[in-house]
């Protein structure tokens, strides 16, 4: 998965495609996986919404994301 692509899913779809992920929200205090905004919002929207910043975020997620690809 490219940054791209992280910036641009909804998070529903970027759970759905990177499971790994959702902890990285919980991580963050955020509630993301399971809301029911998760298919309409995007990782920036999110952050904006829990205060959370969205460049901090979205290297967590590419970690999380990287260590995965690692392990396969």
């Amino acid at each position: 998965m490219t940054p791209g692509e992280i910036e641009t899913l909804p998070i529903a779809e970027l759970i759905r495609r990177a499971p790994e992920t959702a902890r990285v929200f919980l991580s963050h205090r955020m509630s993301c996986p399971g809301c029911l905004m998760a298919p309409f919002m995007t990782v920036d929207d999110a952050a904006g919404e829990y205060q959370v910043d969205a460049e901090t975020l979205k290297r967590d997620l590419i970690r999380a994301i990287e260590a995965e690809e690692a392990l396969q």
